[in-house]
């Protein structure tokens, strides 16, 4: 079994410290909504993390791209996709050969993004061989499925490319079905 990534698990626990009671509650509402197709939610992960901020002020900050809510917002990212992450923990590694298979192979014509709806868990971590972002080296990358999502006819994903200098590059995947 591979070992867990120490700069996301380095991660959760500055969250966890930083947002007291956040894993906890986003626990509680997971439990809460066990037998639904929603696992957690933008606004039900902004509700664990008990921000100063309201939803208002952060989507503001973004839009100017300044003011202090703006950091909130990047921890409200890196807590929506480290959530279902957390609760398997799952890491994939591919064999080279593998690997090098997928990577060289041509993304043509239309992918079957149905597929995007069988991952084998909520959350799940992805090690990147020789991946490059920019300028940056990539680690890997947390990919998660989100459900709400595809309640209305849209897949799907979120994930951080996590950098070999530790910090994150959040992206935003969907399509309709």
């Amino acid at each position: 079994m591979p070992t867990l990534p120490p700069i996301l698990t380095a991660t959760m626990q500055q969250l966890g410290k930083k947002y007291p009671g956040l894993w906890r509650r986003i626990d509680q509402r997971r439990e809460q909504h066990k037998d639904s197709l929603f696992f957690c939610g933008a606004s039900d992960v902004f509700h664990a993390m008990g921000s100063e901020y309201s939803l208002d002020e952060l989507a503001a900050a973004v839009q100017k791209k300044r003011g202090a809510p703006l950091k909130v917002m990047k921890d409200l990212v890196r807590i929506s996709v480290l959530a279902p992450w957390r609760t398997g923990m799952g890491v994939y590694r591919f064999d080279p050969s593998l690997y090098q298979a997928i990577t060289s192979t041509p993304m043509e014509g239309d992918l079957p993004t149905e597929l995007l709806t069988r991952l084998p868990e909520w959350g799940i971590y992805i090690e990147l061989q020789n991946a490059m972002f920019g300028e940056h080296k990539l680690l890997g990358a947390v990919v998660c499925h989100e459900e709400s999502r595809s309640m209305r006819g849209e897949i799907g994903i979120s994930m951080l490319l996590v950098r070999e200098d530790h910090d994150f590059y959040p992206t935003d995947q969907r399509t309709s079905t």
